[in-house]
């Protein structure tokens, strides 16, 4: 059974919960819409382009609203599973572009964009994000974070309880890690750091571009570190105990400093 139904600068009533999440339910916002989150145990969404900011909060539904107050944000949803999917619309000729996205934070979260700026803050649930172009910020993440870059930039201070980096370019930029990480990537500019002695291993393999690993002057790590291709290391640790961070680069420089103290 398949429902359809549009929405200008409309809500998706809170009667409708059980309809949504039981059968499959497709529809079009124009301008904005509300989808109560229920059962749901997480949101897709994905944009050709444009700039997207999402944000998690306390609310109980998923509120899709143009970013500027005399924007346009047109999008289609579907329920999928336990899954709400959030896209542009089909039957335009345009993209998804400025768009505010506001997620209840306890809820899973995918990203995927072709281009665009993507700025993601406030969500404890599991993050994926991939991106082919573009520049992003995060703030507040909590819970595991999968980064998938291919190209533009990437900062942000937040805490995730795993971090796994992959994908071709772009430059990474982070603060405030505590967990371990997990990085496999082309090349491309990497920038860690983290506010403690990580909780479980780092593992970084490269194929090119400098990578700089900060920890506290007191982390108690051990390294393994490889460059070639006349690639230099620079090394501030030499403990044999500890966390391991072991990096690899086939190309490009790789750094393990000690962040400077506090005055």
């Amino acid at each position: 059974m398949k429902i359809k139904y549009k929405i200008a600068g409309g809500v998706l009533a809170a009667g409708m919960l059980a309809l949504i999440v039981s059968v499959s339910v497709n529809g079009k916002v124009t301008n904005g819409g509300t989808f109560p989150a229920g059962d749901l145990s997480g949101v897709y969404f994905g944009s050709g382009a444009g700039h997207i900011r999402i944000e998690g909060g306390t609310g109980g539904a998923v509120e899709v609203s143009p970013l500027e107050a005399a924007g346009v944000c047109e999008v289609t949803s579907k329920v999928s599973g336990r899954t709400l999917k959030i896209e542009r619309s089909n039957d335009h000729d345009g993209v998804i572009s400025n768009c505010l996205i506001k997620v209840p934070s306890r809820l899973a979260l995918e990203v995927s964009m072709a281009a665009g700026n993507l700025d993601v803050s406030g969500i404890s649930g599991p993050v994926s994000i991939s991106k082919i172009a573009g520049d992003g910020t995060l703030a507040g993440l909590s819970g595991p974070l999968t980064l998938d870059m291919t190209a533009g930039n990437m900062s942000g201070d937040i805490n995730p309880s795993k971090l796994t980096i992959s994908g071709i370019a772009g430059k990474i930029k982070l603060t405030g890690l505590t967990s371990g990480a997990s990085v496999e990537r082309d090349c491309g500019g990497l920038d860690l750091a983290w506010a403690t002695t990580p909780s479980s291993e780092i593992r970084v393999k490269s194929d090119g571009g400098t990578a700089t690993f900060t920890f506290p002057p007191d982390a108690k790590i051990k390294t393994e570190l490889r460059t070639k291709e006349k690639g230099k290391i620079r090394n501030d640790f030499s403990g044999t105990d500890g966390t391991l961070v072991s990096v690899t680069m086939y190309g490009g420089d790789v750094n393990v400093v000690k962040a400077a103290k506090a005055k």
